[in-house]
C-alpha cells in the first residue's frame, strides 16, 4: 500500500513539477520578450516568476531525484513553451535559455 501511495504522490509532483516550470519558462519569454505588455505587467510576471521558482524548488527539495526527470522534459518543454508564446509576440529562435539560467533566483530574462 505505501509503495503505490508514493508512486501516486511521485506522479502527482512530477505533474506539479512540469506544470511551474512550464509557467516559469513562459513567464521569463514575456519578462525578455513582450515588449508592447512590458510596462504594464512586469512586476507581476516577475512575481509569477518567483512563486513558480519557489513551488519548483519546494519539490525538489521534498524529491531530489525530480532533478533527473525536469533535466530530461526541459528541452521539449522549453520548445513548446516558446512554440505558445510566439503566438503572442515575437521571440528569435536560436536563443535558448539553459535550465540552470532558468532556476536561478535572480535571472528575470
Amino acid at each position: 500500500m505505501l509503495l503505490k501511495e508514493i508512486d501516486r504522490s511521485s506522479s502527482i509532483d512530477k505533474e506539479e513539477l512540469k506544470n511551474s516550470l512550464r509557467e516559469l519558462v513562459e513567464n521569463i519569454l514575456k519578462l525578455q520578450y513582450w515588449e508592447v505588455e512590458e510596462g504594464r505587467n512586469y512586476r507581476h510576471w516577475q512575481s509569477v516568476v518567483s512563486v513558480s521558482r519557489s513551488c519548483i524548488q519546494k519539490i525538489l527539495e521534498c524529491h531530489p531525484f525530480l532533478k533527473e526527470y525536469i533535466e530530461q522534459i526541459y528541452p521539449d518543454l522549453y520548445r513548446s513553451a516558446v512554440d505558445t508564446c510566439q503566438i503572442k509576440f515575437y521571440i528569435p529562435n536560436n536563443i535558448p535559455i539553459e535550465l540552470t539560467q532558468i532556476l536561478r533566483q535572480n535571472y528575470f530574462g
